[in-house]
């Protein structure tokens, strides 16, 4: 008895140590999952967005796992949340476990390691809580369905199971398969398979209901929704297994070989939890990607339009992707920094990560460069593309509200404000917006939409959709005081390492109204001199003593090592890795 009040209590502690660890793992160093995942979806409070939800076998499911996900934007509440649910499907497996064999040395194996599993696939970004909440209705319902009165005919799962299928969707399957291999080797009934035919006649007439009458939903849905395999090795064998050790478990509470080796060695039970949790500690240090979290970090910062913020992040913890580069660009264009310290920042993908190309892997991100630059029409299109494609999330139903106001579509604006309205975060962020919509004499002298305004194109021209740089010079030149759009050809010219068109480009300081010409550019005007001899007409401007004097140091290191290469690259790169000569010489 004595011991058994020490497991009971032991378990306890165990759970509570994992609950603190997962929640303290996703509060400081998987929160980019948070921010993610919350903006995969928007959670809207009416009747028609949760009629997209219950049309359909396993919406309901995903419409609770997007109620939940809304509140990820809150770092402590989402953290908590993910805590809660998976400690929550651990405790439930155990209780499965002790209903099965309440004397197996397994039950805290089986506590934790289904959970710990769990636990390493939500920290992909992708795992989202669908997954989770799926899951753990499998196992409750599991655990209702054998909590009945042993070696009876258990009528309740007959009758309960085309409900089941409509809340989880594929996730049933799962469910059937647990049950099924549980009911056939431990359930003494009579009548055993003609319940099992019975229980199959009931998948198949179900799934026929919803296919062809109810739902008129295609066999992928029924099969799949909302369980799928994700695009990542990693991620899909994690789940292989998962679901293997769910049907399997109760096989393995009664195989007596593992349980007698733990008798054998006299373990105290709650030990066999050590190097589960062990395992869990290293698996999460392998599956943690610092530059997934890089990225994501930094397009939170973008999000949020935190642009000093995001530059200093890239700067300080550079991402190497092409995405946070991309992102570390914007911020500098919309700061005024793009022609002064574009190659204080990583940049590994040339022109690339100025403007990403048109097609669906770039749709989440790519509508930040032109509504950077002041082509709304086009920011337009990219944001609406997105909403089809992927639905209604946040990043394009703002957007979707700023191109509209920006344009004068103020009732368009106001159809996607009062769909924001509808929302717990971004209700305060809409009635704001709101504001403009009601009254427009307040739009000129809004720092965000006025300044848009003011350098949207005064001329009309053909968007260039497969070559989109060809579109600076048009918008520049349609409104010489879109400074975004002349920073922006300049770094394209920088980039592509076209020194000659960017002279020959200079004229457009005067429009651009620079006090002094900015630092990469001086960069390049004496890399042209050095190459040619030739100085250009910098039109009234001159270079400055500081970029003359860091050149002759970059000569002189350069003269120095120029017979070894590698040593070369390793000096300039340790003073002058943030110059446009560094970049023209070794990138």
């Amino acid at each position: 008895m004595l011991k058994a009040n020490i497991e009971v209590k032991s378990i306890h502690y165990l759970f509570t140590f994992f609950f603190l660890g997962v929640f303290s793992y996703f509060y400081w160093y998987g929160t980019y999952v948070l921010f993610f995942q919350e903006n995969q979806s928007l959670f809207i409070f009416s009747y028609n967005h949760l009629y997209e939800f219950i049309s359909k076998p396993g919406g309901l499911l995903v419409f609770i796992a997007d109620f939940l996900t809304q509140f990820y934007t809150f770092p402590l509440i989402g953290s908590l949340i993910i805590a809660v649910i998976i400690t929550l499907t651990g405790y439930t497996f155990y209780n499965i476990a002790r209903l099965i064999n309440p004397n197996s040395p397994l039950l805290f194996l089986f506590a934790f390691l289904p959970s710990g599993i769990l636990l390493l696939m939500q920290t992909h970004y992708y795992h989202l809580m669908e997954y989770n909440l799926g899951f753990l209705l499998v196992l409750l319902f599991f655990m209702l369905s054998v909590s009945s009165k042993k070696n009876s005919f258990p009528i309740s799962v007959l009758i309960l199971f085309p409900v089941f299928y409509y809340i989880a969707g594929a996730f049933s399957i799962v469910y059937f398969g647990l049950y099924l291999i549980y009911f056939l080797l431990f359930q003494k009934v009579k009548f055993k398979y003609l319940f099992v035919i019975l229980l199959l006649g009931i998948v198949v007439t179900t799934y026929f209901l919803f296919k062809n009458v109810l739902f008129l939903v295609p066999s992928d849905h029924l099969l799949k929704y909302p369980l799928s395999f994700m695009n990542d090795n990693k991620h899909k064998l994690l789940l292989i297994i998962y679901i293997g050790l769910l049907a399997l478990f109760p096989v393995l509470l009664k195989f007596k070989g593992l349980s007698n080796l733990i008798k054998k060695k006299q373990l105290f039970y709650p030990a066999s939890a050590l190097p589960v949790f062990l395992l869990i500690m290293v698996g999460l240090s392998k599956l943690y990607n610092p530059q997934t979290d890089r990225v994501l970090q930094i397009e939170k910062l973008i999000v949020q339009e935190r642009w000093q913020e995001a530059i200093t992040f890239q700067e300080k913890f550079p991402a190497e992707n092409l995405i946070g580069q991309y992102f570390y660009n914007v911020a500098l264009a919309e700061t005024g920094q793009l022609t002064n310290r574009l190659f204080y920042g990583r940049q590994d993908f040339k022109a690339n990560s100025l403007i990403l190309p048109w097609n669906k892997e770039y749709l989440n991100w790519g509508v930040h460069f032109f509504y950077t630059v002041g082509l709304v029409n086009e920011a337009h299109r990219w944001a609406y593309e997105e909403m089809v494609v992927y639905g209604k999330r946040p990043v394009n139903m703002k957007m979707l509200v700023k191109t509209n106001l920006i344009n004068g579509n103020y009732k368009r604006a106001e159809i996607f404000i009062s769909e924001l309205k509808k929302t717990i975060y971004y209700s305060r962020w809409a009635k704001e917006y709101e504001k403009l919509v009601v009254d427009t004499a307040l739009i000129p002298s809004h720092p965000e939409i006025g300044s848009k305004r003011e350098i949207l194109p005064q001329t009309k021209f053909v968007i260039e959709v497969s070559s989109p740089q060809n579109n600076l010079p048009l918008l520049f030149n349609g409104n010489p005081t879109n400074k975004k759009a002349g920073e922006y050809l300049m770094a394209w010219l920088l980039l592509t390492k076209d020194v000659e068109s960017l002279i020959k480009n200079l004229s457009i300081l005067k429009e651009m109204e620079y006090e002094k010409i900015p630092r990469h550019l001086e960069e390049a005007i004496i890399a042209y001199y050095n190459s040619t001899q030739q100085f250009p007409d910098l039109y009234g401007y001159k270079i400055s003593d500081e970029t003359n004097n860091r050149f002759k140091q970059y000569a002189s290191v350069y003269n120095t090592y120029k017979n070894n290469p590698a040593l070369l690259k390793s000096k300039l790169e340790e003073d002058f890795g943030n110059t446009f000569w560094f970049y023209f010489h070794f990138k």
